[in-house]
């Protein structure tokens, strides 16, 4: 199989997985989706087109629990969470998640 046919059915492939399941639903106006989208364009390292909002996450140190505490060991053996944060151009932090696995 050629290189443009993988691309193109792992494009297709993504866009299905999106659809049907990661749905996030940003509660922003059609102005502020604009205004978000043209933020992301211009910026120093711009963004691929239609960017409306960005996801970052970190390990973020905790103290040894007495209760589950293997669960909060991470792959660098020390104990944290996981925390996962959304924002988006006109509201600088909109979702907070933290993270657990347990290994």
């Amino acid at each position: 199989m050629c290189e443009s046919s993988v691309s193109r059915y792992i494009h297709r492939v993504t866009d299905a997985i999106n659809r049907s399941m990661f749905s996030v639903k940003f509660r922003m106006t059609q102005i502020e989706r604009q205004a978000a989208k043209e933020m992301f364009a211009s910026s120093s390292s711009p963004f691929v087109g239609g960017t409306i909002g960005a996801i970052d996450c970190t390990h973020l140190s905790i103290m040894s629990l007495k209760n589950h505490e293997k669960a909060y060991v991470n792959h660098h053996a020390y104990h944290s969470i996981n925390v996962q944060m959304v924002g988006v151009n006109l509201f600088p932090i909109t979702i907070v998640v933290t993270i657990i696995i347990n290994n």
